[in-house]
């Protein structure tokens, strides 16, 4: 795929399904304005001989709002009129799990 389409096709699913959001990393005393995708899907857990279903949440962001996001960073999620809608820290690496590497996919919790 020609990156210039790649592209367009991450910034189009962005602007149709991302929520605005804020991206501040632990020693900046500055945010970033980004979108984000909030992802909420069900885990299987092995513990001994069992399973367990827990819930995760993870956040993607686009590389190009936020390019290296970090463990410990809080992204801040806003509403409509730019009011802040609750925080969630970066609990591990971001990782780059899109075939083409346009995305940081990261774990959160409630901040």
């Amino acid at each position: 795929m020609r990156q210039d389409l790649a592209d367009k096709a991450v910034d189009a699913a962005f602007w149709a399904i991302a929520a605005p959001a804020e991206y501040r990393a632990p020693s900046a005393s500055g945010g970033v304005p980004c979108k984000v995708v909030v992802v909420s899907p069900d885990e299987d857990l092995d513990v001994g001989q069992s399973r367990v279903t827990t819930r995760t949440m993870r956040l993607d962001v686009r590389g190009f709002d936020v390019p290296q996001p970090v463990k410990g960073g809080v992204f801040t999620l806003l509403d409509d009129a730019g009011a802040p809608a609750g925080s969630w820290r970066v609990l591990g690496d971001p990782q780059r799990k899109d075939s083409l590497r346009r995305i940081w996919t990261c774990v959160v919790e409630a901040a």
